[in-house]
């Protein structure tokens, strides 16, 4: 059976304005973000279909994305991050690290265990394929769950703990204050006339 898979990406920004949890002042910023939209054929059955229903589930996550997801970005009067933006960013790596350790964990498993069928004729060397697999797997599920607790629990970019992850320092500081977002919208519309 023939399965195929067509993913679509929608990329777009808005503008999102924070109140900020320290200072108490609004501060704004392009909010980018990335929608994703997948669909499956079977052995190429309606793939035309798929491929507009993979672009509208893209173009919904993306709307989605805008209305609800943070960017870390810092505050433009005070220049901390903001509590929701941190956490959010936090799970975000903690899901990249199980995904990331994941294959990496089960990748030299796999290809340890082959190795350990193909080389069955000499004992020796499937008996170290063997070891070589459980320990590469071990190892691999201790480095997942490290990272992810690194992610989950000591990420904070407020206090300058980034430790594995350091932020794009130019979308960390892309925020504006009230006075200069109003300066840019009165000079686009000027431009406009």
């Amino acid at each position: 059976m023939y399965v195929s898979a067509n993913g679509f990406s929608a990329e777009g920004a808005a503008w999102r304005v924070e109140v900020c949890d320290d200072c108490g002042k609004e501060f704004y910023y392009p909010n980018e973000q990335v929608g994703y939209g997948e669909a499956l054929s079977m052995m190429g059955i309606g793939a035309a279909g798929n491929n507009e229903a993979a672009a509208r589930e893209a173009q919904a996550d993306l709307r989605f994305r805008l209305k609800h997801m943070r960017q870390l970005v810092k505050c433009a009067n005070c220049g901390r991050f903001q509590q929701a933006a941190v956490v959010q960013r936090r799970q975000e790596l903690a899901s990249q690290a199980i995904r990331t350790g994941f294959f990496w964990t089960l990748f030299p498993v796999f290809g340890f265990g082959i190795a350990s069928v193909v080389l069955d004729k000499n004992a020796n060397w499937s008996n170290a394929a063997i070891l070589a697999m459980f320990g590469s797997g071990l190892l691999g599920g201790f480095l997942t769950v490290a990272a992810w607790v690194i992610a989950r629990f000591f990420f904070d970019p407020n206090i300058g703990r980034y430790l594995l992850w350091r932020a794009d320092q130019e979308t960390e500081s892309k925020g504006m204050t009230q006075s200069q977002y109003q300066q840019m919208t009165q000079s686009d519309h000027l431009d406009a006339t």
